[in-house]
């Protein structure tokens, strides 16, 4: 679906919002960042309605991730290296590790991104 949108779109920086989910533009970048680290299974959990499960990577459709949840979900892989979590009433997809140069990640995929570091304040974003 996001692909057929995409190419309606004349500006490649347009993006629909999808409250409370992880970007349908952003769910093909997050399985190739797993898939390049050798990740093939993701685990989930979706805290409002207390749904949790596995996912193998390889079986399933990018849109299964963004539908996981009616609200927000986490998803991450086993050794917890590396998280995405949507965000209740909001339009961001968050992005958690611990890797050393989360820049490589944000730049590589050309994503706009807001880093935080130990410092940052639960109220960043106010």
């Amino acid at each position: 679906m996001a692909d057929k949108l995409l190419l309606k779109l004349k500006d490649d920086d347009l993006y629909f919002p999808s409250e409370d989910k992880i970007s349908h533009f952003v769910v093909k970048d997050i399985i190739q960042i797993y898939l390049s680290q050798g990740i093939k299974t993701i685990q989930y959990s979706e805290p409002i309605l207390d749904s949790c499960g596995e996912l193998n990577l390889l079986q399933i459709e990018p849109i299964e991730i963004c539908n996981l949840a009616p609200t927000e979900v986490i998803i991450t892989d086993h050794s917890h290296s590396i998280a995405f979590m949507s965000v209740y009433d909001s339009f961001i997809t968050l992005m958690l590790t611990n890797v050393h140069d989360p820049f490589a990640i944000v730049k590589e995929y050309n994503w706009n991104a807001i880093v935080c570091s130990d410092d940052t304040k639960i109220n960043w974003f106010l």
